[in-house]
């Protein structure tokens, strides 16, 4: 298999390579040019130089770019090649992946190849919002009160820490951006434990529905008088027994309650639930290609499989008018980026009405332009619109289809820009 893939690189690029066996004990080989000073015995791997490293599709002063690194990745190194745009070597550490060796050295080390699985909460870090009075950060937590405060956070700011620390008599929370924050000026966060339904059979879909409202009466007939037979929370599954005529009322059974008494009965749907609705494939994909179908009017989310519906959740998306800046954009579209995390703020938008900003947003799924489909930590409220354009998942719901949607993510990386062999995934907006 990599003697293939090395011919393929002779191929793409036109160049002679020659075969430079790395290490006696089974390593890959790499691909190095003729006559280029070879590469130090053992050398198996790459390892970024900086915080944040591009990956360029193709060595080279003008090229495309591919992704980017984590600090402290150890990804495959191939193959090395010269080029203009780089002093040093290109090496190359996946299919249409090189860096620059101004940006990343060569290792001895084997190359990560596993990706660790999201935490049980489906979130990258532990998220915590800066309270009324706003909070100082620290660059330096051993000097914070002699050196003083390296900037404020607003109030209502989102921000992600990844390292807890006592010092000073006061607990401190560092920041993804390097910062130090005591945790007594924070409120911790509190994503929704919520999950949608992963389907066993495509049969389930029709009958799958939600409550979105806090509270919803479950009556004995569907003329909903009388004494309910129980109150249901938000978010509770429901598998629909009976649609009457007239669409205002349905007869469910409460998946949480199936096995006891008063488990069935009617609810009013206005307002109350979420039921995804049915929908053909678009044209021309693939038999089993993954594609997601987004319904604003049910606010849920499917993730198919050619014509096979797999995944089925709530969503919040936005709740402008159609066409507006906050709206959700309709249409057929494909991820055009994939970041593990990003910040997401309007503070440099003097027009705005009130300013946001959240740091490391999870499991980002860039469709159109700035508008993505992301993990939410700040609210509860999926099954209704609520966002600035976005669509949000609850945390675990976002981890997973992030993993299934393509492009693939390779160990080490934050972000990865699909290529025409490695297409974004199909996304559809109605």
């Amino acid at each position: 298999m990599l003697t293939l893939r090395s011919s393929r690189l002779i191929t793409l690029f036109g160049l002679a390579w020659s075969v430079q066996i790395a290490s006696v004990y089974g390593a890959p080989p790499i691909a190095v040019e003729p006559g280029d000073i070879p590469l130090p015995a053992g050398v198996k791997s790459v390892r970024p130089l900086r915080k944040e490293t591009t990956v360029f599709a193709a060595p080279g002063p003008v090229v495309t770019r591919r992704g980017t690194l984590e600090p402290d990745a150890i990804v495959p190194l191939l193959a090395t090649s010269r080029a203009n745009g780089c002093a040093g070597r290109w090496l190359q550490i996946g299919a249409d992946a090189w860096v620059c060796s101004d940006a990343a050295a060569m290792a001895y080390d084997e190359p990560i190849t596993m990706t660790a699985p999201p935490p049980d909460s489906g979130l990258p870090f532990s998220y915590y919002f800066v309270g009324r009075q706003g909070a100082e950060s620290y660059m330096n937590l051993s000097r914070a009160f002699e050196e003083g405060p390296e900037t404020s956070e607003e109030a209502g700011f989102g921000l992600a820490i990844d390292e807890i620390r006592d010092a000073h008599g006061d607990r401190w929370g560092h920041t993804s951006k390097g910062r130090w924050v005591r945790l007594s000026d924070l409120a911790a966060a509190q994503p929704t434990p919520f999950e949608g339904v992963h389907l066993a059979s495509p049969d389930e879909l029709p009958a799958l529905a939600w409550t979105i409202s806090d509270k919803v009466a479950l009556f004995a007939t569907e003329k909903l008088a009388g004494k309910a037979l129980r109150t249901v929370n938000r978010h509770e599954r429901l598998t629909i027994l009976e649609a009457p005529a007239g669409g205002k009322v349905v007869k469910v059974r409460v998946e949480r309650f199936a096995a006891a008494e008063n488990a069935e009965g009617y609810v009013r749907v206005a307002g109350n639930v979420a039921r995804p609705n049915a929908t053909a494939a678009p044209r021309d994909l693939g038999d089993d290609e993954h594609w997601i179908d987004v319904d604003l009017a049910s606010q849920t989310l499917t993730a198919f499989e050619g014509s096979t519906p797999v995944f089925v959740t709530l969503v919040s998306t936005g709740r402008g008018k159609e066409g507006s800046e906050t709206a959700t954009p309709k249409g057929l579209r494909r991820v055009w980026a994939k970041l593990r995390s990003t910040t997401m703020a309007n503070v440099e938008d003097e027009d705005a009405a009130g300013h946001y900003s959240l740091e490391e947003v999870p499991w980002v799924l860039f469709f159109d332009k700035g508008v993505a489909i992301h993990g939410a930590f700040w609210h509860r409220d999926f099954g209704r619109e609520r966002s600035h354009g976005c669509v949000n998942l609850a945390p675990k719901d976002a981890a997973w289809l992030f993993n299934w949607a393509g492009p693939p993510l390779p160990a080490g990386w934050t972000a990865v820009i699909p290529t025409p062999s490695d297409p974004g995934t199909l996304i559809r907006v109605r």
